[in-house]
């Protein structure tokens, strides 16, 4: 059985601080609520210590994800159709359209073949952490749900051809 860890008094404020968990799930659960059906996530539920959300590209093995991560926060594309042939070869044709996808997004994106794995990534990133301030979490959840509709808007065409 996992332990969750407690909630911690701020003794300054007098408030009580959700733990990371409960910050994680409120943030993506409100984020979810807030793309309704511009975005079809899965799984139905969040559990409070998942740091994403996934939403289906309408492939099997494609997603749309929203992280948080160590290199900050980061909205993809995510390629596991568990064959990594199969996943090269559908980044490699995306990859032939970089210029007109990066024009679409409206920003370089960083393309990750990861040939010494089986999946492969092309994502947005910047700096955020769920230890950021109410101010700063509202921004990077509008960022997100900006992101994810552009991944799906732009990627979608493209998906078409090479999937």
């Amino acid at each position: 059985m996992t332990r969750r860890s407690p909630s911690k008094h701020n003794t300054i404020t007098g408030t009580v601080m959700p733990d990371r968990g409960d910050r994680y799930g409120g943030f993506f659960q409100s984020l979810a609520d807030g793309l309704g059906d511009t975005i079809t996530s899965e799984g139905g539920s969040w559990g409070l210590t998942r740091t994403w959300l996934r939403a289906s590209s309408g492939y099997r093995g494609i997603y749309y994800q929203a992280a948080f991560r160590q290199v900050g926060v980061v909205v993809k594309l995510y390629i596991d159709t568990t064959r990594r042939d199969v996943n090269a070869l559908i980044f490699d044709g995306l990859l032939t359209h970089r210029n007109l996808i990066e024009l679409g997004i409206g920003e370089s994106l960083r393309w990750e073949r990861l040939d010494n794995y089986r999946a492969c990534r092309v994502a947005s990133i910047r700096p955020g952490s769920i230890d950021d301030d109410r101010l700063t979490l509202d921004d990077t959840q509008g960022w997100m749900a900006t992101r994810l509709k552009k991944f799906r808007s732009v990627f979608e065409p493209f998906l078409i051809e090479v999937a």
